[in-house]
């Protein structure tokens, strides 16, 4: 009841994350950093980035979530993997 929002024809569902997450896409990868850091700024950015190969790439945050005093883990995605996505179920 109260993770449901339903405005004028659109209804969108939050789920709460109660101490679990879970991979959402086959493409999409785990990883854990420490707040405060570069790694963290760098994906809670309004263009979020990490290194792939040696220089910065797009990715899309899925999910985050705090674990512990100081450190997150948050679901990614290379952009292009996920705009790849998004086009596919399109069709």
């Amino acid at each position: 009841m109260f993770n449901t929002y339903k405005g004028s024809d659109v209804s969108t569902k939050v789920n709460a994350v109660s101490g679990t997450i879970v991979k959402s896409y086959a493409k999409s990868f785990f990883m854990r950093f420490e707040l405060g850091t570069d790694t963290e700024r760098r994906l809670f950015d309004t263009n979020p980035r990490m290194f792939k190969n040696g220089h910065l790439e797009s990715v899309v945050v899925i999910q985050a979530m705090i674990v512990g005093e100081n450190m997150m883990l948050a679901e990614l995605m290379w952009k292009e993997d996920y705009d790849s996505t998004l086009k596919d179920n399109k069709e």
